[in-house]
């Protein structure tokens, strides 16, 4: 009986081996997102994180609002794509025909 367990020891200690290197990785890996989290949540207003925080939330943005129910349509619950809705503010220079999208207009100002 003690031979059987001396062969099965080390086998059983590399499982429970294994084991707990895969909760520590697991462990470790949470750790240092939740950190690089609290880091960019503390550093997302400044200088040097300004244009990653305004993708990040303009990537949310688009996420979030990507499809929406319209209201006066109840009896479809299916969601609406805004890709296929959306239509470009456009806006006229001056007295002639001649428009261009709001956002470059606002950019040329």
């Amino acid at each position: 009986m003690g031979d059987q367990v001396r062969q099965w020891l080390p086998a059983v200690g590399a499982f429970v081996l294994g084991v707990l290197v895969l909760k520590l990785k697991d462990w470790f890996k949470r750790l240092v997102d939740k950190a690089a989290a609290a880091l960019y949540r503390r550093l997302a207003g400044s200088a040097l994180l300004r244009r990653t925080a305004l993708r990040r939330y303009t990537v949310k943005t688009h996420e979030r609002n990507r499809s929406f129910f319209v209201s006066f349509r109840p009896e479809e619950n299916q969601a609406m794509d805004m890709a296929s809705v959306y239509v470009p503010l456009r806006t006229a220079t001056g007295f002639g025909t001649d428009q261009r999208e709001a956002a470059a207009s606002l950019r040329a100002c």
